[in-house]
């Protein structure tokens, strides 16, 4: 990763070629003290403050471009005089005000620019630092070296690395000078400034002395300039961990804690690796309070220095405590460049963090991006890191990141996750085996994998147990235990768990009519609504819809069921449809459109809802009479165990409506196959009727060989 960078091209012109809007000073004079008389107040207009300093000659370009305010209004130079002509004498007097103001402003900025070149030159002759500099100050220092040294470097390769560091420096000086400012007041920020500012003086010295002497032939004097080098990196090193320390605990625009995260201002590592890892110790007993107490500032200081000497376990915590905001503002996009920082060194526990901030849409873009996150996962898990193969496999179950669904590859990287001790992949694959997805279907194996990643403290392989405990799927049906894990998923931030644990209650006070116990169920379903949960919603249109916990209310049920019936749930359509029929909970009856919801939740194969849409089709409510269609309708839920569909079947094969004829012993056998399945009404039917049906032939019967259909969990 590079940063952009920008350059101002300068070219010589005659001392008559104009610029336009700027200024041209002609500067003869190679001291640097000469600028104080070139550099004066120019009037109005906004100076940028910028000044190339050339002590070998050349120009100075000082910007004079300037807005006049008239009246709110920005005028160019080059106005109309009808737009004058509208001007009032008080707008006259307003731009006048205005452009006072902004002179003023200039001759400010001009003088304190002079007044700080007089007292570099000042500081120069004296040759030590008797006083703060400020950062400008600094800046000043730093472009004189440059100027002076850019003619020695073709004699010297010192002198040329010389060059190259202090553009450095002043880049960092120059595109972060607001940031820089704002940090001025730190005590540490200042001390590590002076420290910079006195090897600067020694640095400049020593240019001075090879303008004057036999320098670059001298071994001597190289060996000195290569230690002012090294120390000149301490320093600014020093000046970027106290920059890097002050816009951390501040909430300051992040791009200049991003760069110091991408390590923009890193000249070399300023101290070993052993050191770095030192560093980085002494920054996990201050984090973790180890023998010492917790002080996430100290420790953000030690892995700072840890991080640019370019211990990568330093870059991690530092991604850490930027994406928690521990001890620090939370700053996702800084803790992505430290992660990624880390992930350039091929580390598989950066590269999956990375993966996991584009997941999350914590990447540059600040978007989701599911196919970077998979690139990194992939790299990641081949080096077998568990969270990564956990979350690859995840990607292929769901087919996402542009993968192809494959349960079996997915069963494969939640095997190797799961075999390393990865709660998450251990409850996968156990998912994986209760639906028999790429693997057999086998409760047995599912209930030992949940169980695994229950005693792990995984929320989410709480909830699973418990739905097999509740379901008495490869474990002994216990009610009492499931009760108990949905508790622990829900008291581990699981909210899903509290639909399942409020079924249960509500289940015990439909055993037992108690009221309280409906309650509780009322309370853990509003949890599960605020997650989402259709199952809840359904279930509080139930309760809402029987007065059950809650105060009977048909149009608060209504808006439950049409919820969750929006959001697919099958059931949740058929009582929608329902209440649109019987007009309960609505304005007044509609067919029409209980019929859509009944056909929604037909596709489904929901046995009340065809056996609803088949009422609709014989009585011609919402559509046209069809007793063919009501006869298929009765067929298919009769088939999969809905007793009220037997018994409307029989009353049409009775009279032979969407049949060939009427048959009234098939009509009765049917009947009493419903009454036997519980149908009160066929029971009641059959004893008007005195029916005594012919054995032998009911047990040749279709529908006494149908059977009754396992019953599907909700």
């Amino acid at each position: 990763m590079s940063d952009t960078k920008s350059a101002v091209t300068m070219r010589s012109r005659s001392s008559h070629e104009s610029v336009p809007g700027k200024m041209v000073i002609e500067v003869k004079d190679a001291n640097i003290s000469t600028l104080s008389s070139a550099v004066s107040p120019i009037g109005s207009g906004t100076s940028s403050g910028f000044v190339d300093m050339s002590p070998l000659g050349g120009t100075v370009i000082l910007n004079t471009t300037r807005t006049e305010s008239m009246g709110g209004k920005s005028v160019s130079s080059g106005r109309h005089d009808s737009v004058l002509s509208n001007v009032s004498r008080s707008q006259s007097v307003t731009q006048r005000d205005s452009r006072a103001m902004s002179a003023t402003t200039a001759d400010r900025k001009s003088m304190i620019l002079a007044k700080e070149t007089v007292s570099l030159a000042k500081l120069k002759e004296v040759g030590r630092v008797t006083r703060p500099l400020s950062s400008s100050e600094v800046r000043l220092l730093i472009q004189d070296i440059k100027s002076r040294a850019a003619p020695l470097e073709t004699k010297m390769k010192e002198v040329k690395e010389l060059s190259s560091r202090a553009v450095q420096i002043l880049e960092t000086f120059t595109v972060y000078e607001s940031e820089i400012r704002q940090l001025e007041s730190s005590s540490n920020f200042q001390a590590a400034l002076q420290d910079l500012a006195k090897t600067l003086l020694q640095v400049s010295k020593l240019v001075d002395r090879a303008h004057k002497t036999r320098f670059c032939a001298n071994m001597r004097a190289k060996g000195e300039l290569k230690v002012f080098i090294r120390d000149l990196l301490v320093n600014f090193n020093q000046v970027v961990m106290s920059l890097s320390m002050g816009v951390s605990q501040t909430n300051a625009n992040s791009s200049i804690k991003k760069a110091l995260a991408k390590g923009l201002f890193e000249t070399e590592q300023s101290i070993t690796p052993e050191q770095a890892v030192e560093m980085c110790l002494k920054g996990d007993r201050c984090f973790y309070g180890h023998g010492a107490p917790q002080n996430y500032e100290k420790a953000f200081e030690f892995y700072l220095q840890s991080a640019h000497g370019g211990f990568v376990g330093a870059m991690k915590m530092l991604a850490g405590m930027h994406e928690r905001g521990e001890g620090i503002p939370k700053d996702t996009p800084v803790a992505f460049e430290w992660y990624n920082r880390a992930a350039e060194k091929n580390d598989a526990d950066a590269l999956y963090h990375v993966g996991r901030m584009f997941e999350k849409g914590f990447g540059p873009d600040g978007e989701v991006d599911l196919d970077s996150a998979v690139s990194f996962y992939k790299q990641a898990a081949e080096m077998n890191h568990a969270d990564a193969l956990a979350d690859l496999g995840y990607m292929y179950e769901h087919g996402a990141g542009g993968l192809r669904r494959d349960y079996l590859e997915a069963s494969h990287l939640y095997l190797n996750g799961a075999e390393q001790g990865n709660a998450r992949a251990q409850n996968n694959l156990g998912s994986l085996f209760y639906r028999g997805l790429g693997v057999p279907l086998d409760y047995t194996q599912a209930v030992q994998w949940f169980k695994r990643s229950a005693d792990q403290g995984n929320a989410n392989a709480m909830n699973n147990l418990g739905i097999c405990y509740e379901a008495g799927h490869g474990v002994l049906k216990d009610d009492d235990m499931a009760k108990q894990l949905y508790s622990d998923s829900l008291s581990r931030g699981n909210l899903h768990a509290a639909t399942n644990l409020g079924f249960l209650h509500m289940r015990a006070g439909g055993f037992s009519g108690n009221q309280e116990e409906y309650e509780k169920a009322a309370a853990l379903f509003r949890m599960g609504v605020g997650q989402g949960s259709v199952d809840a919603m359904y279930y509080m249109g139930l309760l809402f819809e029987n007065g059950l916990g809650v105060d009977k209310d048909g149009k608060t049920s209504f808006s439950y069921y049409r919820r969750a019936a929006d959001a697919g749930h099958v059931k949740a359509c058929t009582r929608a449809g329902s209440m649109l029929y019987s007009g309960a909970g609505v304005a007044r009856p509609d067919p029409a459109k209980a019929m859509e919801y009944y056909k929604r939740a037909a596709e489904e194969e929901d046995p009340e809802a065809l056996n609803h849409l088949g009422i609709l089709y014989e009585e011609g409510k919402g559509t046209d009479i069809s007793y063919e269609t009501a006869v298929r309708c009765f067929e298919r839920a009769a088939e999969l165990g809905n007793v009220d569909a037997m018994c409307n079947l029989a009353f049409l094969m009775e009279k032979g409506l969407g049949f060939r004829g009427p048959n009234k012993e098939d009509a009765m056998q049917l009947l009493h196959r419903a009454a036997n399945l519980g149908s009160v009404q066929a029971q009641i039917t059959l004893a008007q009727r005195k029916y005594t049906p012919n054995l032998e032939e009911l047990e040749c019967s279709a529908w006494a060989r149908s059977g009754v259909p396992a019953v599907v969990g909700v």
